[in-house]
């Protein structure tokens, strides 16, 4: 249990950083569809 506890921080870290990557490069309107 406590491996599952670190590995889905980091990617989640990961995704959001990437998320936030992608929302900044895509138009707003981008926002709405998610």
């Amino acid at each position: 249990v406590e491996m599952y506890r670190e590995k889905p921080l980091a990617e989640i870290i990961a995704a959001l950083q990437a998320i936030d990557d992608r929302r900044e490069k895509t138009s707003p309107t981008d926002e709405l569809e998610d």
